[in-house]
């Protein structure tokens, strides 16, 4: 019998070993298969990507970036209500004419200027949006339901309807776009690229995005047999060429280009990192340049990605450099000018930011809104969007099947230790193995913007792996 069992005990082993890997098998495909359904995409992104933001906690933004604040202390100084839509717009003509006079690249106005005011202040708006020649202005959409076929059948739908500038404002204003977002109770986490909804129109950090770096653009139209991005645009925001783009503004230009670019053959869908390949291959220019590659390569990842993308917000509010709109406007007032605001090249946002929550009307719940209710405000977040198109770091989720090899790999991981590890031993091991998962996931998220599973593996794959693996053996001790 001794002799036997000796014979019989390697096949015993590797019999248990074959069971461990089965049993590790069916907890990764338990993964896979729960991974499915969308609504655990939404709570990974609800409670999985909110994780990985306060593991890797603000981050610098880029210094491109300016906005210039519209809150309560500018009012008191300025002697005028709280509503930004009541202040003079002559004062937004003078802001207008410093940030030019000081250098700034683009001045975006997350502000509506739908309805007409003083002529007088209108038309010196005009004229500094003229003269400055890089303003964009922002439309709003405007939802309205109406009754399809027999109203009495309850049968609705909804229209959306773009609501513009008034027409003098519109003229003079290089390029205009919407950014619509949620309100509470719903986080903020992603943004509109183009509003499909609303005619494939590009958003406002869209439009801004694309002025802030035509010159670096100037070629993009060559590599697909359409005219240059940055030739076919004049000071003013009109079209001087550009075949079968419209009515001649760079809205449509964008869209134009958009629509030749996701049908060229170079065009395939690939994942975040290919498409630096991609560009690289395609042009010929200095590869010292890798500041105009990196850029023309987030720009054709624009033109065929997806139309809603993540924010990946710099932290809580305040984390974009912020001026105060009463201090522009001193600096406009000095005579001579001494006063250097620091907006020389960079891309300068204008609307409503409080950063005391009492005095906040245009916040919006987001993964940095802070416990006493503080949110980031609309502007804030249109310049967070610009930011991520800028540095291309949008957090990208893992994909498929990338994601369902990860958690098949996991789970039997996790259940291979459990099955074949006492539960002292096995409980030490899966706690390394989680330890060393949330790490590597927060380093990527950090580096990379990639965003792995959480809640799925942790919460989930490892419980089970563990209770099953311990009641498994306790069935073969028994």
């Amino acid at each position: 019998m001794g002799n036997w069992s000796t014979l019989t005990a390697p096949f015993k082993r590797t019999n248990l070993w074959l069971r461990a890997i089965l049993f590790g098998l069916a907890i990764g495909a338990v993964g896979v298969l729960v991974s499915l359904p969308p609504i655990i995409a939404q709570v990974e992104e609800r409670y999985g990507l909110a994780y990985l933001f306060h593991r890797r906690g603000p981050q610098p933004p880029p210094s491109e970036v300016v906005i210039i604040s519209i809150d309560r202390q500018s009012a008191q100084v300025l002697g005028l209500p709280p509503q930004a839509e009541k202040w003079p717009r002559r004062l937004h003509a003078r802001v207008v004419d410093e940030l030019k006079r000081q250098g700034a690249a683009l001045i975006a106005f997350d502000m509506i200027f739908d309805e007409p005011r003083s002529p007088a202040d209108d038309s010196r708006l005009a004229e500094a949006m003229a003269r400055a020649g890089n303003v964009v202005l922002c439309e709003y959409l405007d939802r309205e339901r109406l009754a399809v076929g027999n109203a009495a059948q309850g049968a609705f739908a909804t229209v959306e309807r773009l609501v513009s500038p008034i027409p003098l404002l519109a003229e003079a204003a290089v390029g205009m776009g919407p950014f619509p977002l949620p309100k509470v109770p719903v986080r903020v986490s992603q943004y509109w690229t183009f509003k499909t909804g609303a005619g494939d129109l590009p958003t406002l950090p869209v439009v801004a995005y694309h002025l802030f770096l035509r010159e670096v653009f100037e070629d993009m139209g060559d590599l697909n047999g359409e005219p240059a991005l940055a030739a076919s645009v004049s000071p003013t925001g009109m079209t001087t060429s550009f075949s079968g783009a419209g009515a001649g503004r760079i809205e449509n230009i964008i869209k134009a280009l958009r629509r030749r670019w996701g049908t060229a053959p170079m065009a395939a869908r690939a994942g975040p990192l290919e498409p630096i390949a991609r560009m690289r291959s395609a042009h010929t220019g200095d590869p010292a340049d890798t500041a105009a590659l990196r850029y023309r390569d987030t720009l054709l990842d624009l033109y065929q990605g997806p139309d809603s993308r993540h924010l990946n917000f710099y932290g809580p509010p305040g984390s974009l450099k912020t001026l105060s709109y009463h201090k522009v406007l001193a600096a406009a007032l000095e005579s001579p000018p001494v006063r250097d605001l620091g907006v020389a090249g960079r891309a300068v946002f204008i609307g409503q930011s409080e950063n005391l929550r009492l005095e906040q009307v245009d916040g919006f719940y987001t993964v940095y809104s802070s416990s006493d209710g503080l949110d980031l405000s609309g502007v804030e977040i249109a310049a967070s969007a610009f930011a991520n198109l800028l540095e291309g770091n949008a957090p990208w989720p893992l994909g498929y099947p990338g994601q369902h090899l990860l958690l098949l790999f996991w789970g039997t991981l996790a259940g291979v230790a459990c099955y074949r590890l006492r539960p002292i031993w096995a409980l030490a091991v899966i706690g390394l193995l989680v330890s060393a998962y949330v790490t590597g996931a927060v380093a990527l998220f950090t580096h990379t913007a990639l965003w792995l599973p959480v809640v799925v593996p942790l919460l989930l794959q490892v419980p089970l792996a563990f209770v099953g693996g311990m009641l498994l053996r306790l069935g073969r001790v028994g």
